[in-house]
């Protein structure tokens, strides 16, 4: 009958069935995001693979890449300040955009068996990456 009684009633029926529903065992709306097995620090190359009329810099440039619950960012300096940041999907595949500096460099790839591997490109300059996890 309560529950013939709460349908009927329509907006009465959360809270009602809140109270006589019992414990319920759907996790909490606004829980903090959690780490991700993708999580942590990535550190490699990135070789330069080709060059557009520009200078690209040196033909290897370390980059470091952290993932903190599932979400990817790196900051280089080449010798200003960049950075870019997205997230990673869980097939491990991310694309990060730029976020800090006048730059228009994207990072892609995939992340499996603790290893980072894509591109980053931007117009002019487009390098490998093959980062390992870290620790």
């Amino acid at each position: 009958m309560r529950i013939r009684f709460c349908l009927a009633m329509g907006a009465a029926l959360p809270l009602l069935v809140a109270c006589t529903a019992g414990p319920t065992t759907s996790a909490p709306v606004a829980a903090a995001a959690a780490g991700t097995q993708f999580d942590g620090r990535y550190a490699g190359p990135g070789m330069l693979t080709a060059a557009r009329g520009q200078s690209c810099g040196p033909m290897a440039y370390n980059y470091l890449v952290t993932v903190q619950n599932g979400t990817a960012e790196v900051i280089y300096d080449r010798p200003r300040i960049f950075g870019a940041k997205g997230p990673v999907r869980g097939d491990g595949s991310f694309t990060l955009q730029p976020t800090i500096g006048d730059t228009d460099l994207v990072f892609s790839g995939r992340i499996a068996d603790g290893k980072m591997t894509g591109e980053a490109r931007d117009q002019n300059c487009s390098r490998s990456l093959t980062l390992q996890k870290q620790g």
